[in-house]
């Protein structure tokens, strides 16, 4: 009989104007309404857990970084998760880890120690690069944020 991972939270972010959170996990993420705490999405496929993941607007695209707990995971990738196939579907490497995600709108804010790469997903996603480069100070903490009017 295989024994069952213990599931061990690894990050926290409310979501939807804080009418949702998410918890990143060893194994995946969940997806909790506030009021009540009632489980809206589970996921539990991901090998070493992630440390960051970002829904993209109503959808079941995910914007997600691993714990590097995995090499197939690690802290320098961004992957676009398709929740509704199961998988990975793009990702794009960094030469530094990721320490945020932000999703407002059509925006991604990727924020690394040292930069902050924002992404307008309907345009550059296409272009397969940003277009814009924000070098920052050291920021290790990922403290930032996007408005979008």
């Amino acid at each position: 009989m295989q024994k069952k991972t213990e599931v061990k939270a690894t990050g926290f972010h409310t979501i939807d104007s804080d009418t949702h959170y998410i918890v990143t996990t060893n194994v995946g993420f969940r997806i909790h309404k506030i009021n009540g705490n009632t489980l809206v999405k589970n996921c539990e496929k991901i090998q070493g857990g992630l440390s960051l993941c970002q829904p993209y607007l109503n959808s079941q695209i995910f914007f997600v970084v691993g714990t590097g707990e995995h090499g197939d995971w690690p802290k320098t990738r961004l992957y676009i998760w398709n929740d509704q196939l199961g998988e990975k579907v793009a990702q794009l490497d960094f030469f530094k880890k990721v320490i945020d995600l932000i999703v407002r709108k059509n925006w991604l804010l990727i924020v690394c120690e040292d930069k902050v790469i924002p992404i307008n997903v309907t345009v550059d996603i296409k272009l397969q690069h940003s277009t814009t480069n924000i070098q920052t100070t050291i920021n290790k903490r990922g403290l930032v944020d996007l408005f979008v009017d």
